[in-house]
């Protein structure tokens, strides 16, 4: 998972270095969403980030993670979505998105469930933590981060098997990461962890950009050609 992580915040770091908005039709990608930005600025902590910030059910230490934004090249200035993956009792993924650019937190659990146990308000907390020790006490004040609400949006994919999680998890931030439609299903998921490890063979995500993905009904094995690259799916 962090070696996809890394590859998604290098896709962010090398559109941002070249200053040139989103290709597209390079992405493999449909059609973004009308109203989210050309080159949508997004960061993504690695999965021991939350671990750190939260050693414990009901403990929090900042100072623990203090230094973590520095090494994903974190700019509370100039960013629109912070994305946080959590790992639940060793055995399940959630990801909580802080979108900067609406000032609002959005939790998505797999299966769907509402209940965030707190991982949104530990989230919260560092935000104005992060922003009081890096901004400054006054952009506290302005960001109102306390007042921001939590999105739990029923149309968001669902698993329903009991293994994929994690990629839905990757996949979910990906698409949020370039401000894309969430429109796959478990139907694609097969896919999509193919196209996910062809994209950690050649160290490429575009490899695994959620495109529209064909799915076969009929349970025989289908060719998917990904890039110039051919697996089963």
């Amino acid at each position: 998972m962090n070696s996809v992580i890394v590859m998604i915040n290098d896709k962010q770091q090398r559109l941002h270095a070249a200053k040139r908005p989103l290709n597209v039709e390079e992405l493999d990608v449909e059609e973004l969403e009308a109203e989210a930005p050309a080159n949508l600025r997004s960061c993504m902590f690695g999965t021991y980030f939350f671990s750190r910030l939260v050693p414990v059910s009901g403990a929090y230490d900042y100072d623990g993670v203090r230094r973590w934004g520095g090494g994903v090249r974190l700019d509370l200035s100039a960013v629109d979505v912070i994305l946080v993956p959590i790992n639940v009792d060793g055995s399940h993924w959630v990801l909580v998105q802080v979108n900067v650019q609406d000032q609002f937190f959005l939790f998505y659990d797999p299966f769907g469930t509402k209940d965030n146990q707190g991982y949104v308000n530990a989230v919260r907390r560092w935000l104005i933590d992060e922003l009081r020790a890096t901004v400054g006490q006054g952009a506290v004040a302005e960001w109102a981060v306390d007042k921001w609400e939590v999105s739990e949006d029923a149309d968001l994919p669902r698993q329903t098997d009991s293994g994929s999680c994690g990629v839905f998890v990757l996949i979910v931030a990906y698409y949020l990461s370039l401000g894309k439609a969430l429109t796959f299903t478990q139907d694609n998921i097969d896919v999509l962890r193919h196209r996910m490890a062809i994209a950690l063979y050649l160290d490429e995500l575009d490899t695994a950009a959620p495109a529209a993905v064909p799915v076969r009904t009929d349970g025989a094995e289908q060719p998917v050609v990904t890039d110039g690259v051919r697996c089963v799916a």
